[in-house]
């Protein structure tokens, strides 16, 4: 299963752990970071951004203690798919973007 990398210490706060359910998600609003310039001005720099906001939404949706991990409602991985099902991207955005973020260390393939 994939999830978000260091999801609790980058995109929660003491507000949001007291939410069993998120209608937004803390995003980091700085932008001199080298993972991202290299993730945004590499290839498919700006569509793979956007399929990284849209997991980070997809991932805030979990009860707490679960966020942060790229899972359905039935408890089964989402794949590139199902991502670009719920969010109406083409799927071949997610299937580009994925192997990218893994690579950077934003994503992680859990156990689970």
């Amino acid at each position: 299963m994939l999830q978000i990398k260091d999801w609790d210490a980058l995109y929660e706060n003491a507000a949001s752990r007291r939410y069993t359910r998120l209608n937004n998600v803390f995003l980091p609003n700085r932008f001199d970071g080298s993972k991202y310039a290299e993730l945004v001005t590499g290839e498919n720099g700006v569509t793979r951004y956007a399929a990284w906001t849209a997991m980070l939404a997809i991932a805030s949706h979990g009860s707490p203690g679960q966020r942060g991990q790229l899972k359905r409602s039935d408890g089964t991985p989402h794949t590139a798919k199902s991502l670009a099902l719920i969010t109406r991207m083409p799927v071949a955005i997610y299937e580009d973007a994925i192997p990218a973020l893994l690579k950077l260390g934003w994503l992680a393939q859990s156990k689970d």
